[in-house]
């Protein structure tokens, strides 16, 4: 069974402990083709990445996690990506004094900017009427694509939920009862059914045992 929890990047990130990022896009890649995408928030814990977007995203890769994986943040997923530099040259040209650092710093968590000029290679001082065409279609593109290599998931005591189970082909939704073994009802997670975050996998929970139960009693 797979389980869904934090993902541990390849990159030492322990100094932004504690930034979340809201709204933002997540996806997988292999052999840059999508695993998986998810939009939503995240945080950035001691370990790695976490938060609901994550922990759903984390569902979807966790069979393939000993691969090669990639995961990208896309900060800005509202602005599409062949229309950022557009954006950028509106941006600059409305606040041409002000600095980069002043710009992300309404864009972006201030605790965040830092890094994410470090890891991107992005001078801060530099005032908007100062940027060259290519560093500011760096700064695009790093809005748009912050990559880490996947390391691992966190372990199995700080999972949300398991996946995997019981084929659901061989249960009887409306009694929960097996199809292959006589008297044996199924509920929970001991299914193969698994849903995103947010109370749905308890309400699968609830509804599945209810209905075993009432379909054991009354058999």
């Amino acid at each position: 069974m797979a389980e869904p929890r934090g993902i541990k990047p390849r990159d030492g990130i322990k100094f932004i402990e504690g930034v979340s990022l809201k709204n933002i896009s997540l996806k997988a890649t292999l052999a840059k083709k999508i695993i998986a995408q998810n939009s939503g928030d995240i945080i950035f814990t001691a370990n790695g990445i976490s938060g609901p977007a994550t922990i759903t995203l984390s569902q979807r890769i966790a069979p393939q996690v000993n691969s090669k994986l990639t995961l990208t943040i896309d900060l800005l997923p509202e602005i599409d990506k062949e229309k950022m530099d557009k954006h950028l040259i509106s941006l600059f040209s409305e606040t041409p004094n002000k600095t980069l650092q002043s710009i992300l710093n309404n864009i972006l968590p201030q605790s965040f900017v830092k890094y994410f000029a470090e890891k991107n290679k992005i001078n801060l001082e530099l005032k908007c009427n100062a940027i060259t065409s290519p560093e500011r279609r760096n700064l695009g593109n790093a809005l748009k694509n912050i990559e880490y290599g996947i390391k691992n998931l966190e372990g199995f005591d700080k999972a949300m939920i398991t996946v995997g189970g019981v084929n659901l082909k061989e249960v009887d939704p409306k009694t929960m009862k097996s199809k292959i073994i006589k008297s044996l009802y199924f509920a929970g997670e001991i299914l193969d059914l698994s849903g995103p975050t947010g109370g749905y996998n308890l309400q699968i929970c609830w509804s599945t045992g209810y209905v075993a139960g009432i379909s054991a009693a009354t058999q």
